[in-house]
């Protein structure tokens, strides 16, 4: 078990809450939590009740957040099941990325006994193939074990394999004498090779090269997506033929059978769902009737299932006025009846800081408070460790790679704080000690948290250091430049760059009603606070900002303000690697109408072009954190950092 969720289990009032749980106590609201303490009771409780869960949240990005967060306590055990894309309109291409993350959750719930599956109220509410539809195919080989190989294909077939000369990717098996080659996934995949009907060997191999990585005694084969046949297709056909009612939609239904009974039915499915099958469930019923169900703020929750709903009726009278289908896994969302689930399932309320459920339930506060530092507060940092250390906290730092922590702990021993570094904390050995030691351990939470309950300390660094290269791909445009957006990455206050808006500020997510339908967008903020709302479903439209020609202070900034930029950016520049120390000059240089102009003067040690190009990124994004952390907004529309070279001797490169 990770040692900091092996410190809360010593709580009594954890105890408490676990013993509850024991007793199958349902509902128990938990308050008091912030984003990531509540990924630490959540992983506590799963590691001391030995209980699969699900937890359901709002929507995707902070479904994704959660996944991250709980990943650094629990790695793999930690599962993410998306909602569907139901589309209106026929296609003939499809993407496939998002059917194998869900059949791949769907064979981890049903292969594993103690996962953690992360899920929104809309993927909770839609309807799934029943789980014996789903598994009814499933292949299971073992050495010595007898299987015919017409049987095989045809299983494999029926499970939604495709069959080809070599496999290069999911979903794909392929058949050479008497070895079955099975894709895993997309780097991996099983061989199975028949002496006649025998089975004489299984093996791991790599997609890539072919070549067997590992031998195994016994393999097991789940479907390779959601959509597996539960029935003939004449039989599928005669249900949906039963839609026919003389109107303008029969033409489209009779080219749809068509296309089914052709073999292309896979982009027909969510049209005429009741008609491929017959028996239907949710999520839900593929955990196991012990799992616990973890609500994170209900309230959120159960708003956005009432938004789903409404969009899906105005969608719904919309496609009506066009003389369209209603695709049928749009017509059978389901809502979630809390009180219900409450009486089948052990229900568990999860709430931010002091916000408590209005539901009637067994009530638990635990004391959290968010704690974030940017890189330009490292001082504030050791001032923080050196407090705690005396009050005897326990200090966990983590960083997202071992770069990163040998620099912290190289950091941490110049202002004389004792630390450790510990990769991974599941295995660490604790030894009693006169004196505090902060560990730094390897793992990526999107906060850092104080537990009041254990006198406990977690911080994320990612921000203070620098470690390691990170590569980029450069472009003349900021949008080229910028990194793809990742939802768990992404914090309010961030830099964004638009496609066809240029750079703002994420300042959150917001829900919106327009022409009768409700929808998340990401909001951002530009000059004069202008405000730009980008739907959820549009994010290819928008990149992390990764640096640029830049920044102007505003003419209204105080003296004291820009003598402590000054400070504060030298120091942040100090604790670079690829940055000549004795060479930082940082100094206040001119006033114009575009507003104050800061001018910084340094070596680099990079010595190629694009190396100094990324280089010079990194200065900025750094500049940027130093700003924000003193809440000075950018001047427009002049916009640059100046980052002049600094004679020196022979090769270094300079700008």
């Amino acid at each position: 078990m990770n040692t900091i969720i092996g410190e809360l289990g010593k709580l009594q009032k954890f105890i408490d809450l676990s013993n509850q749980i024991e007793k199958e106590t349902s509902p128990i609201s938990i308050s008091g939590l912030t984003s990531v303490g509540m990924t630490e009771l959540v992983s506590a409780i799963n590691g001391y009740n030995k209980k699969p869960i699900l937890l359901l949240t709002y929507n995707e990005i902070q479904a994704k957040k959660i996944v991250q967060n709980l990943q650094t306590f629990e790695g793999e055990k930690v599962v993410f099941f998306p909602k569907k894309e139901v589309v209106t309109y026929d296609y003939v291409a499809e993407s496939k990325d998002l059917p194998y993350e869900r059949i791949e959750t769907l064979n981890k719930i049903k292969e594993k006994k103690n996962l953690i599956v992360v899920t929104t109220i809309e993927a909770l509410m839609q309807k799934l193939p029943s789980k014996k539809a789903l598994y009814k195919n499933t292949l299971e080989f073992k050495v010595g074990d007898i299987h015919n190989l017409e049987d095989i294909k045809k299983s494999l077939v029926n499970m939604g394999y495709s069959r080809c000369d070599l496999i290069e990717g999911r979903g794909q098996f392929s058949v050479r004498g008497g070895i079955v080659d099975i894709s895993a996934d997309d780097k991996t995949g099983i061989r199975i090779e028949l002496w006649g009907d025998e089975v004489d060997s299984i093996r791991n191999f790599s997609i890539s090269s072919q070549r067997s990585i590992s031998t195994l005694e016994r393999a097991k084969i789940y479907p390779a997506n959601e959509y597996v046949l539960d029935d003939k297709i004449e039989n599928i056909c005669k249900r949906i033929r039963q839609k026919l009612t003389e109107g303008k939609q029969d033409e489209i239904i009779e080219e749809d059978l068509e296309q089914i009974k052709a073999g292309n039915y896979i982009s027909k499915i969510d049209k005429y769902f009741d008609g491929f099958y017959k028996e239907q469930e949710t999520l839900i019923d593929y955990m196991s009737k012990e799992c616990l169900i973890m609500v994170d703020e209900v309230n959120k929750v159960e708003q956005r299932e009432m938004n789903i709903l409404q969009d899906i009726e105005n969608l719904s009278k919309n496609l009506i006025e066009k003389e369209k289908i209603i695709p049928e896994a749009l017509t059978n969302t389901m809502s979630v009846d809390f009180e219900s689930l409450e009486n089948k399932y052990h229900t568990i309320y999860l709430e931010k800081q002091d916000a408590v459920t209005k539901k009637q339930a067994q009530r638990y506060h635990f004391e959290y408070r968010e704690i974030n530092y940017y890189k330009s507060e490292i001082e504030n940092l050791f001032e923080d460790l050196n407090n705690w250390n005396k009050e005897k906290k326990s200090i966990y730092v983590m960083v997202e790679n071992k770069e990163k922590a040998k620099k912290l702990k190289e950091l941490l021993e110049k202002e004389d704080i004792l630390c450790k570094i510990e990769e991974k904390l599941d295995k660490t050995i604790i030894v009693k000690s006169t004196e505090n030691i902060v560990t730094i351990s390897i793992g990526k939470i999107t906060e850092g948290f104080e537990n009041y309950e254990i006198n406990q300390v977690v911080i994320s660094a990612d921000d203070l250091i620098d470690g390691g290269k990170k590569k980029k791909t450069f472009a003349n445009k900021a949008f080229k430049e910028g990194e793809k957006v990742v939802f768990a990455d992404l914090k309010v206050g961030d830099y964004v760059v638009h496609k066809n808006y240029g750079i703002g500020l994420f300042v959150g997510v917001n829900t919106i009603t327009a022409d009768k339908t409700t929808k998340d967008y990401i909001k951002l903020k530009y000059k004069d606070d202008a405000i730009l709302y980008v739907p959820t479903s549009q994010l290819d439209a928008i990149r992390k900002y990764t640096g640029g020609d830049a920044l102007n202070l505003p003419l209204n900034t105080s003296e004291a303000t820009v003598k402590r930029l000054l400070k504060k950016i030298e120091f942040a520049l100090k604790t670079n690697p690829q940055i000549v120390p004795d060479s930082i000059q940082v100094h206040f240089e001119n006033i114009k109408l575009e507003g104050i102009q800061i001018f910084i003067y340094l070596n680099s040690t990079q010595t190629g072009y694009d190396d100094f190009e990324a280089f010079k990124d990194g200065v900025n994004l750094e500049i940027l954190k130093v700003l924000e952390s003193e809440n000075v907004k950018l001047s427009y529309p002049g916009q640059n950092i100046y980052i002049k070279e600094k004679p020196m001797n022979d090769t270094q490169d300079q700008k």
